[in-house]
């Protein structure tokens, strides 16, 4: 496993994950490059789960002895400085696109085949990965970031998402995702009822901007969706509410769904995987 920082704060950072037959170094230039599978954990957008504490931490460790380069993206979540909505979402597709100069050959050079790309997510990290998964096939189609300026850009991340060569996933595998941030809103998701509205720093009743706020950072707003998307939802999760596959496991709650010890689910998710990578 290697660590990379695509931006300057302690929370901007992946973790890549190989195959075990390779290894990272210069003379290893000629291998071949493996499909590559985004990782991204959710957690509610809440300080406290990270990569290490969230309960899909072994999904990516699991994903490389499957042959899948795998990264596991970590972003600013709510209560950090710049976090919450519209950052912490700038910060994933800012990490999806720093796979491109990961894979340079004139940078880094990992063998990292980003023509079969896959992003990942759980819960809210599956909310943010499909609407990164959207937000990048925007920008790849228009040539231009934030044509609506609801993304709030810095200098600093115009100038990185700009300079790096766009990344468009092949697929989209969003787990028990929050698609719809107003409807998590009214049915006053997490433990305390106030996970989205923390995260948008705002209530959708708010005002008309703060209800489009919500619209845009939703993926169920954004149909059609031009990224193919799987959907995996737990019959037994209570939580769960264009161009989808859906699979639905009768013995899962929200959590069974990440776990790699249980078979059903795991080879669900691999399925999902290279039903867009073989496709």
């Amino acid at each position: 496993m290697r660590v990379f920082f695509y931006g300057s704060a302690a929370e901007q950072f992946v973790r890549l994950h190989l195959p075990t037959s390779s290894e990272i170094h210069e003379s290893n230039s000629t291998r071949s490059p493996h499909p590559v599978c985004a990782v991204i954990h959710g957690g509610y957008w809440k300080n406290q789960y990270d990569l290490d504490s969230y309960c899909i931490k072994n999904i990516a460790p699991a994903l490389a002895r499957r042959g899948y380069a795998a990264v596991e993206v970590e972003y600013r979540r709510r209560d950090h400085p710049g976090g919450g909505w519209p950052g912490t979402n700038v910060d994933v597709v800012l990490a999806l696109r720093y796979l491109s100069d990961l894979a340079d050959p004139s940078s880094a050079a990992l063998p990292l085949d980003l023509s079969r790309l896959v992003i990942m997510g759980h819960s809210a990290g599956g909310c943010l990965a499909m609407w990164a998964a959207e937000e990048s096939h925007r920008m790849h189609a228009t040539g231009a970031v934030d044509t609506d300026g609801a993304l709030r850009l810095s200098e600093d991340e115009r100038q990185r998402l700009e300079g790096w060569r766009a990344v468009v996933p092949h697929g989209v595998v969003a787990i028990a995702p929050v698609a719809d941030l107003i409807e998590g809103y009214e049915q006053k998701l997490s433990d305390e009822g106030d996970a989205v509205e923390r995260y948008m720093k705002m209530r959708p009743t708010d005002s008309v901007a703060a209800r489009e706020a919500y619209m845009r950072a939703s993926p169920a707003h954004q149909l059609p969706n031009r990224v193919p998307q799987a959907l995996i939802l737990g019959r037994r999760d209570t939580g769960h509410e264009s161009s989808v596959r859906l699979y639905s496991i009768e013995s899962a709650d929200h959590f069974d769904l990440v776990d790699c010890d249980n078979k059903k689910c795991f080879e669900t998710l691999i399925e999902a995987v290279e039903g867009f990578i073989h496709t």
